[in-house]
């Protein structure tokens, strides 16, 4: 029979426990890295950016990945970014309370190469155009739209590999990524820090 001293204590303890487990809760840094690199993978954006942080640990903007296409071009090339992606080798390096760092290995299409290939061949075009009786800037642009599509999806497309640590913060939500420059240079092979300087 159970006294009101012993239903306190059960109580108390039941609490205790479930206080317990939801520290430990939600999946772990590994398992959040894991999910959102899958979903960029599927090109699901809306699923992507629910592992990403509002802001980091130092109240600054992270990257938005709020995703707005200017026309069907955009779209095309990043999809075809995001479908190579693939991914090894995912390892929590270090976790604190509120911070965590995750390396993972990233094979990426190279994107550097690929433009400047296709940047190579539009000059030439620009080039032929320039010397003819016509110059057609709209056609040059339609041709070179084609070269960077065709040059994007080419299974034959050249890939870089990199190792890259992903940083998250721990949120009320559970663990969310910091989408820094640092993650948008390894999802693109390269790209930002390539053309930074520009």
């Amino acid at each position: 029979m159970y006294t009101n001293k012993n239903f306190i204590k059960l109580i108390t303890v039941t609490i205790m426990f479930m206080f317990i487990l939801s520290g430990c809760g939600g999946p772990k840094p590994d398992a959040v890295v894991t999910s959102f690199l899958t979903a960029l993978q599927e090109t699901d954006y809306e699923t992507a950016s629910t592992y990403i942080a509002e802001t980091n640990s130092d109240e600054q903007e992270s990257e938005s990945f709020d995703l707005e296409f200017e026309d069907e071009m955009q779209k095309q090339l990043l999809n075809s970014i995001m479908k190579n992606i693939q991914f090894e080798n995912v390892v929590t390096e270090s976790t604190e309370s509120e911070k965590a760092s995750v390396k993972v290995s990233l094979t990426t299409l190279d994107c550097v190469t690929i433009i400047n290939n296709v940047m190579s061949q539009a000059m030439g075009l620009a080039f032929s155009y320039a010397f003819s009786d016509t110059t057609d800037q709209e056609g040059i642009e339609k041709m070179t739209e084609t070269l960077l599509a065709n040059a994007f999806s080419s299974p034959d497309a050249p890939k870089t590999q990199k190792d890259i640590t992903i940083n998250l913060t721990k949120t009320n939500n559970g663990w969310k990524i910091i989408a820094d420059e640092s993650l948008m240079d390894g999802l693109t092979g390269g790209l930002l820090s390539a053309f930074s300087a520009f």
